[in-house]
């Protein structure tokens, strides 16, 4: 039907960590968002936006494309393996670079039964949480696959990166946004939007 025309490219949300420290701390109550190995074959998502009730979600009858977040850098991390003691693995952050592979997937060899990028109706990029790093760090990616069209949509839900002033005092009055959004961004190695990078409100945070 004509709602399988209709793209949904939904970026799972789940958390990150920043440092050693925080990604030791992760591992362990978090695995399956920092590896893929306990995965299943198949994943139910079904509420909210993603709710298959015409009732509930007005996407309910789209083609989702399900973007499974193991990477813990908001889909912005580009960084190579590297060694944490306390870790039994090389930690490594590719979630850009795993949005890119799928956003190349769907623009020449989607999934059976799944519109190109080109030829889908219609195009929601969307996620919540962290997964909001993936709406804002690939929309345009995923909009120039698409062939530069217009009626591809952004939706960003439960995002913290909008609201700056909301940060607790105790990193506002370290020397405000800047400092902390750039030990985050340079521990993932993290690949930014260029149209976002050159309009950062908050000079030194891209």
């Amino acid at each position: 039907g004509e709602g399988r025309q209709r793209l949904v490219l939904w970026f799972q949300g789940g958390g990150y960590c920043q440092d050693d420290a925080s990604c030791v701390d992760r591992w362990y109550p978090n695995s399956p968002l920092m590896s893929s190995t306990s995965w299943g074959q198949t994943r139910t998502m079904n509420s909210g936006l993603l709710s298959v009730d015409p009732a509930v979600s007005p996407l309910a009858s789209d083609a989702v494309i399900l973007l499974p977040y193991c990477s813990s850098d908001a889909f912005f991390g580009t960084r190579e393996p590297f060694s944490v003691a306390e870790l039994p693995f090389d930690l490594r952050f590719k979630g850009a670079n795993i949005a890119e592979a799928v956003i190349d997937l769907l623009a020449t060899a989607p999934p059976p039964n799944i519109p190109t990028l080109k030829h889908a109706t219609r195009i929601v990029v969307a996620g919540n949480s962290a997964g909001t790093g993936g709406v804002l760090g690939h929309a345009d990616r995923v909009t120039a696959a698409a062939g530069g069209r217009t009626d591809v949509y952004a939706v960003a839900n439960a995002a913290w990166l909008f609201e700056y002033p909301s940060l607790n005092q105790e990193v506002l009055s370290s020397g405000g946004i800047a400092p902390y959004l750039g030990a985050i961004t340079d521990y993932w190695d993290a690949m930014f939007d260029d149209d976002c990078q050159a309009q950062a409100v908050y000079e030194g945070t891209v």
